[in-house]
């Protein structure tokens, strides 16, 4: 027998071991209209992330019934998960080359909007509609008085990477004297830009006045971030 010979009945032996694992090949099922939830508005400036799953049984014809939630890192994302979920088709999973019933698990990623993680962190409102135009910096003719500085701090993503930077930020002091409205003359790198909003949003102003009047104005600062390198103690 030659070794070609040898070689085909070796393989045409494999084949046959292995069409039991073929045939048994498994088509998980596919969603079709996938609908994503909103960030659910009973955690709205609170900044949070989560996740959450959803366990579904699709049924051959793709339609799904049974939809629980598996897991959530809140009572809300897991809510929200569910709701999104319920007007879902699937391409139903296929095992051998047929259609089959199949349990599913759909994960949602939940990410607070960037407004809503600046105003967690301020613990108010930073964004919102003036009830009346702010005046600028010319018209206003004075400087305004500063009582609690910028205090950026240096992003642990950026440690040892020697970046320097300068951010300059345009906003409105209230008649409060907090800031509202924190915008970029330039966007800066993604990495500086909750440290920047955050810090200015904590900014605070002696209140502006103008003809004894409360007033909204408008204002720039720049940020500076450099990475501190602790000083070596002396001998």
């Amino acid at each position: 027998m030659s070794f070609r010979h040898c070689l085909y009945l070796f393989l045409a032996a494999l084949t046959v071991a292995l069409a039991p694992w073929a045939s048994a090949q498994t088509v998980r099922p596919k969603p079709l209209n996938p609908h994503m939830p909103a960030y659910p508005a009973e955690l709205t400036d609170t900044g949070q992330d989560g996740d959450a799953t959803i366990d579904v049984m699709v049924k051959t014809d793709g339609s799904m019934y049974g939809a629980t939630i598996n897991a959530a890192d809140h009572p809300a994302f897991g809510a929200a998960a569910l709701a999104a979920i319920q007007d879902w088709k699937f391409q139903p999973g296929q095992r051998d080359g047929a259609k089959a019933e199949m349990k599913v698990s759909i994960p949602f990623q939940f990410r607070a909007p960037f407004e809503q993680k600046i105003n967690a962190q301020a613990k108010r409102k930073v964004f919102v509609t003036l009830p009346e135009p702010a005046l600028s910096a010319k018209d206003y003719g004075q400087e305004l008085k500063v009582m609690t500085d910028a205090h950026p701090f240096y992003p642990r993503s950026l440690i040892r990477s020697g970046v320097i930077a300068n951010v300059t930020v345009n906003f409105v002091v209230a008649p409060d004297g907090t800031v509202l409205n924190p915008r970029f003359y330039s966007p800066p790198r993604v990495d500086l830009l909750i440290p920047t909003l955050a810090a200015v949003a904590r900014m605070t102003f002696e209140p502006p006045r103008k003809d004894g009047k409360p007033i909204y104005v408008e204002s720039t600062t720049t940020l500076h971030f450099e990475e501190r390198v602790p000083t070596r103690a002396g001998p």
